[in-house]
């Protein structure tokens, strides 16, 4: 427990450094998800390391493979800017593929694996997790806060299946969109965890808009090598549970929308609406 209380600290106290104009060009910009991915990916290797392995190794392994991973999320966002700015779809598919290729080498990196060792793939609340460790297996799970985002906007909007396929997001539309975000009242978008709700009949800013918004979908998805910070609990409770090992047989339980949410709350108690460190980034990454 000490353990994990140190890790999250340690991410809360490096988080802030978004602050210092990081997203005022792609040089900051990149070094804050680098950075990111690099912390999660170390911590998270020492706290998965078997009684056999080296401290120092496995930190040094998780950090730069999570370093790796964090470039990756970085790139992926640059496509983003550009499916902001030349409204092509395809960009929004890249950029899918690619921040799901650096979320999996986080986590990897995180749970202490082999590089390459498992891939994963999230499309709304479903997870699709392929494992090459002996030979290629897919796994299916559903991630539990995704799920009741899904069900959320499901009351709040109608699903676009149309767009959902375009851009490999879930995206509701609804005639009133309104905001999270305190004394903000309505707005052109919204998010919850990766879940998007726009309003319809948008034409002018539509791009820009959905932008914005899986940025916000993707700050969510980029700490889920948090999640491994927990495999030992899990697994030692595992063996005490038959439901709960039948639970996780079948739900990826999606912690890391809960250090999400600590982390904006934070956020929006202490700075204005377009100087908060998740706004500055959608911001710059929705052209």
């Amino acid at each position: 427990m000490k353990k994990t209380i140190f890790a999250i600290l340690c991410i809360l106290f490096f988080y802030p450094i978004q602050d210092i104009k990081s997203q005022t060009n792609d040089f900051n910009s990149g070094a804050f998800n680098v950075g990111i991915g690099a912390i999660i990916g170390g911590i998270g290797a020492v706290l998965n390391k078997k009684k056999n392995q080296n401290t120092k190794k496995v930190f040094f392994k998780g950090f730069r493979e999570g370093a790796l991973g964090g470039y990756l999320v970085f790139e992926s966002k640059r496509l983003i800017r550009e499916f902001a700015r030349k409204e092509n779809y395809i960009y929004a598919w890249s950029s899918k593929l690619i921040n799901s290729a650096g979320n999996s080498i986080i986590e990897n990196a995180a749970e202490n694996n082999k590089f390459s060792e498992k891939w994963s793939f999230t499309f709304g609340f479903n997870r699709f997790e392929i494992s090459t460790k002996e030979k290629i297996k897919v796994n299916y799970k559903i991630m539990p806060l995704s799920l009741y985002s899904t069900f959320y906007y499901s009351l709040n909007g109608r699903f676009d299946l149309k767009e959902t396929l375009k851009t490999g997001h879930f995206i509701f539309k609804t005639a009133k969109v309104k905001s999270f975000i305190p004394n903000i009242g309505y707005a052109d978008g919204t998010t919850f965890t990766n879940n998007i709700l726009i309003l319809k009949n948008l034409d002018f800013g539509k791009y820009k808009i959905l932008s914005h918004e899986i940025i916000h979908s993707y700050q969510y998805e980029n700490l889920s090598g948090f999640n491994a910070y927990f495999n030992k609990t899990k697994y030692h409770l595992n063996k005490h549970s038959k439901i709960l090992t039948m639970y996780n047989k079948y739900f990826y339980t999606d912690f890391n929308y809960l250090l999400f949410t600590f982390i904006h709350q934070t956020q929006v108690h202490n700075n204005s609406y377009y100087s908060q460190p998740y706004e500055k980034e959608a911001f710059y990454y929705s052209n």
